[in-house]
């Protein structure tokens, strides 16, 4: 069984969300909600799906998600039940009609096989339009492979369009970064655990950034970004990122540099810090082209 899990803060596209449930081809999934002690009460609405959904739902006394979004996740997914596979969908974000359906064909065929299945996304804005193409991905990826797609080519990953095994969720767990930013990158490069993840392109999950939505948001910028350089450096120093190619490797040590500069905290100790990783990581051109770089912004 499958098992929905909402957290639940905002209530301007919450209806919308639980309709995309309600007009699933297949309902074999159960739903819970956890309120993250949210001012806007979303009880009334929830009736509304009573007696279409099979809804659990939770009031949460007081508000974590405000401190700690991975927090609030976690506490919502404890309350599911027996469910093997989890689904952490956005209180803003839809499915399309025939999700559940092609994750169950998937779990049919492949579910020894894979730890993590993906969906097709595309972008939406606050009045439900798309702002994006409708992104689609290889039937078959590593973690490693998945996330250099999103850093390379411009692929887009976030937390809804995803559905994983409650045994490795329970072995991971979501790493904290600020406001949660990369903590579902991590996620799957930890969830996958050594398995590839399976894409689904004949169903699409629709993500909504608009100016209530974090993403959405200019003011977290530099969040985003404080988050970026954390996640970067857990990845240099993991085992996992000599599974990356080359490239993604060498863009990866990039961006962390250019993160550096962009709040001035390129300083000497910084430098020996990203020469060291270069020294691990990279041929020796642009071992020598980040030396002469990095000296000249030095003097």
């Amino acid at each position: 069984m499958l098992a929905i899990v909402i957290p639940y803060y905002k209530l301007s596209f919450f209806e919308e969300t639980l309709e995309s449930l309600n007009k699933q081809t297949n309902k074999q999934f159960n739903v819970y909600i956890g309120n993250d002690a949210s001012p806007e009460n979303p009880e009334e609405i929830i009736k509304n799906f009573t007696s279409k959904l099979n809804i659990t739902y939770k009031k949460f006394e007081n508000n974590i998600g405000g401190g700690s979004l991975v927090k609030q996740w976690e506490r919502c997914i404890e309350l599911i039940k027996d469910e093997e596979w989890i689904m952490v969908l956005g209180d803003d974000d839809f499915i399309g009609e025939n999700v559940v359906e092609e994750y169950y064909k998937a779990v049919e065929l492949y579910n020894d096989e894979t730890n993590v299945i993906r969906f097709s996304n595309v972008v939406i804005n606050g009045e439900g339009e798309n702002i994006s193409k409708k992104f689609k991905f290889l039937e078959w990826q590593t973690a490693e492979e998945s996330l250099s797609d999103k850093l390379l080519k411009g692929k887009r990953s976030s937390l809804s369009e995803y559905v994983f095994k409650k045994v490795v969720y329970e072995k991971y767990r979501f790493k904290e970064y600020p406001s949660a930013f990369h903590s579902d990158d991590q996620a799957w490069l930890d969830f996958s655990n050594d398995k590839p993840i399976y894409s689904i392109n004949t169903a699409t999950v629709s993500i909504r950034v608009s100016e209530q939505s974090l993403s959405g948001n200019i003011d977290n910028r530099i969040i985003i970004d404080q988050s970026a350089i954390k996640f970067f450096n857990d990845i240099i120093k993991s085992s996992k990122f000599n599974r990356f190619s080359s490239e993604a490797k060498y863009n990866i040590l990039k961006r962390l540099e250019h993160l550096y500069q962009k709040y001035n905290r390129f300083n000497f100790f910084i430098y020996i810090k990203l020469l060291l990783y270069h020294f691990k990581h990279s041929d020796n051109h642009k071992i020598l082209k980040f030396i002469y770089q990095s000296f000249r912004r030095l003097l």
